[in-house]
């Protein structure tokens, strides 16, 4: 199957660190596409991270601890915004319930990338997160 270039791109600058802006590539392939495909990227990567079986109180811990790795990003996190966004990629979907979407919206990207970024993935690793996401995201639409 022949993946859209823009596509790969896009979730390749979300998995690598140091590549190019995934909001350039975003104005590309649409704002449709782009949140569909960070939305499973998130997915993807939050199940990574957080396997069956975590306890909420990790997930707090992580959250917390982002503030000191991401000082640039302090503006933005919220941390029980960050918290209802992983739980919600988790499958706990009621969390967003009461969250403003815009401050969603801004940590589903930011959340996505850290969390891909840090788990540090192989080039053949990103490129099954690629494929992965895709696939996720073609078979939702």
């Amino acid at each position: 199957m022949t993946r859209n270039s823009d596509e790969v791109a896009f979730l390749r600058a979300t998995a690598v660190k140091g590549s190019e802006s995934p909001s350039e590539i975003a104005e590309k392939i649409g704002s449709a596409r782009a949140y569909a495909l960070i939305s499973f990227a998130l997915t993807v990567s939050a199940n990574r991270r957080f396997p069956d079986g975590t306890l909420p109180s990790e997930i707090g811990d992580y959250v917390a601890g982002l503030k000191d790795r991401y000082p640039d990003a302090s503006q933005i996190l919220k941390p029980t915004v960050a918290e209802a966004v992983i739980r919600a990629a988790l499958g706990e979907h009621d969390r967003l319930e009461g969250i403003d979407p815009d401050d969603a919206s801004v940590l589903l990207f930011f959340l996505a990338h850290v969390l891909t970024i840090e788990a540090d993935l192989d080039q053949v690793e990103v490129e099954k997160f690629i494929s992965q996401v895709i696939e996720l995201a073609d078979s939702a639409t």
